[in-house]
């Protein structure tokens, strides 16, 4: 079956549920469309308090739970600003069982690090035993990837039920609770994310890669230095980001 959307602005993420019906965000409108398996296009979220959009950050990642038929639930990352608050943060929603209405539950993973919108990241996807990763991206801030307090240029694997870290995290066990949540570090704006299943293969900014399962290090190595004014990440192409 083909499924066509058109006339939208900055599709950032689709994610496709059960029935066949698929839920997209647009990133700088800040509001969630779903084209159902009949062919009806309507938006279920809009007008969202706090949602925050600004060059590279807005509405973007979404992905269905695994389990989407008992709990009718599904995640975004979005950015989010308040009177005290600028950040990145992963949100739980539920949609009812005529995909006409998606509200949020809750906010899952708070203070992944904002800027003015740059490297905003932010992809989630589900993996083995139902773990739910977040891409984040470095906020163009060059210490955050190697940062393991800081949740900017990670991946990270938590609980999508409560936002939580899992075990079998590398540092699951460490006293600093978003150092817990890291799956891997030294990522620059990790923007797509997808799982490749039976093997231990990644790659690092600065031209490290491995597939040695043995090799334990978990940062995949962009190793920025800082610009002229000592903050922003430079500008730099690269394979892996």
């Amino acid at each position: 079956m083909r499924t066509v959307m058109r006339d939208l602005d900055m599709p950032w993420d689709v994610t496709f549920l059960p029935s066949g019906a698929m839920l997209v965000t647009e990133r700088d409108r800040e509001r969630i469309l779903v084209k159902t398996a009949g062919g009806k296009r309507r938006v279920v979220a809009a007008n969202l308090a706090g949602v925050w959009s600004s060059g590279e950050t807005g509405l973007m990642g979404i992905v269905a739970d695994p389990r989407f038929r008992q709990n009718r639930r599904f995640y975004t990352c979005h950015g989010y600003e308040d009177a005290t608050t600028t950040d990145v943060r992963v949100a739980a929603w539920r949609i009812d069982k005529a995909l006409r209405d998606a509200r949020r539950v809750e906010a899952l993973v708070t203070g992944i690090p904002a800027t003015d919108g740059q490297h905003g990241g932010c992809r989630l996807r589900f993996g083995p035993g139902g773990a739910l990763y977040v891409s984040t991206g470095d906020a163009a801030y060059y210490r955050n990837p190697q940062n393991l307090r800081s949740l900017g240029g990670k991946v990270l694997r938590v609980d999508p039920d409560t936002g939580n870290a899992l075990p079998g995290n590398p540092y699951y066990r460490s006293e600093y609770v978003n150092k817990r949540k890291v799956w891997t570090h030294g990522h620059r704006n990790v923007q797509g994310l997808a799982l490749r299943p039976r093997t231990a293969q990644r790659g690092g900014s600065c031209g490290r890669s491995s597939t040695d399962p043995r090799v334990t290090t978990r940062s995949t190595g962009w190793c920025a230095a800082p610009t002229t004014a000592g903050t922003r990440s430079p500008t730099t192409t690269s394979r892996w980001r």
